[in-house]
Parts: C-alpha cells; structure tokens; sequence
C-alpha cells in the first residue's frame, strides 16, 4: 500500500515530547491537524479509511504506521487503530 506523504507529516505532530506538551488529548489533535490544510487532511482521511477497511494484518498495520515516521508507539493493533479511527473523526469535526 502506497503511503501519501501527507500522513507522514501529519503524524510527525504526534510525537510523544508534543503530547505531553498538551494537557488534553484533543489539544494534540487540534494541534496536529492545524499544521495541515484541508486537502491534505482529505489526503490523510481517505488513506486512513482505506487502511482501516483493507488492511487486517498486523505486520502491514505496523509497516504504515512505522512508515509515517512518528515517535508515537502503541501498546497493540487495536490501540493504533483506535488512534486511526479517532484522527478520522476529528478531521471530520472540524
């Protein structure tokens, strides 16, 4: 799976020194998303979409978000996914 770069830079944001700069977790979404424009957040939205319908193995789960070069580490899949699923949800609510 092709990963756009627009998710690479979106989730440089999400870097553990930047998530503990914020006292709330939608701080850091608000944050990350702000240093994007909208098309790149449709970029981003659609690439995850597809990754959460298409992509069911770990290994691949892991490559993309090892890919997006964040420093942010998650404990399982279904911790990662959840992350996933959530940052659709506020490019969504914005």
């Amino acid at each position: 799976m092709k990963i756009p770069p627009e998710f690479s830079e979106l989730c440089q944001y999400f870097d553990p020194w930047i998530i503990d700069a914020f006292p709330e977790e939608k701080d850091v979404f608000i944050f990350a998303l702000k240093q994007v424009n909208s098309q790149q957040q449709r970029v981003v939205k659609d690439f995850i979409v597809n990754v959460l319908e298409n992509v069911h193995d770990s290994e691949e789960l892991n490559r993309i978000w090892r890919a997006a070069k964040s420093n942010a580490l998650f404990e399982s899949d279904s911790d990662l996914r959840f992350f996933l699923e959530e940052l659709v949800r506020r490019i969504d609510h914005q």
